[in-house]
């Protein structure tokens, strides 16, 4: 087996979310875990990530001035942005943020790193601690 096969099957199969976002906030490419995290269902890759990830902060599709509009107060896009800026790996940042997922709001516990890959896209790893940070958070007996 070649080793671009090997590294994109290891990547496809990561225990963890990994998504490839370009600087108008498109998705190229998430691999399973990234789309178990937002929904089992199956999304269209080449999607904004407002959208797919069906953030509150989303209000339309397709706008030109989407980064402005759409993603302003997300800090998930603040660390992609600082990623692009300084063009280097961002450190691991914990993100609580809520989704609208599956039709329900639901609060995520997210760890997210950007690494720059070229000057226009960024590769992100995303660990989902949502379980985790429940289960801290639940009365003990």
């Amino acid at each position: 087996m070649k080793i671009e096969a090997l590294s994109s099957q290891m990547i496809e199969y990561m225990p963890f979310g990994i998504y490839i976002i370009d600087k108008s906030y498109q998705i190229s490419y998430y691999n399973q875990a990234f789309a178990k995290i937002f929904s089992p269902g199956v999304h269209p890759v080449s999607i904004y990530f407002g959208d797919l990830v069906q953030c509150k902060y989303c209000t339309h599709s397709g706008s030109p001035d989407l980064g402005k509009t759409q993603c302003s107060n997300c800090l998930i896009i603040r660390q992609h942005e600082a990623a692009f800026e300084n063009k280097s790996p961002s450190q691991t940042q914990e993100v609580v943020q809520e989704f609208d997922i599956e039709g329900k709001k639901t609060l995520k516990y997210l760890q997210i790193q950007s690494i720059p890959l070229n000057d226009d896209q960024l590769m992100v790893i995303l660990h989902d601690l949502t379980k985790e940070a429940q289960k801290l958070m639940e009365p003990s007996s």
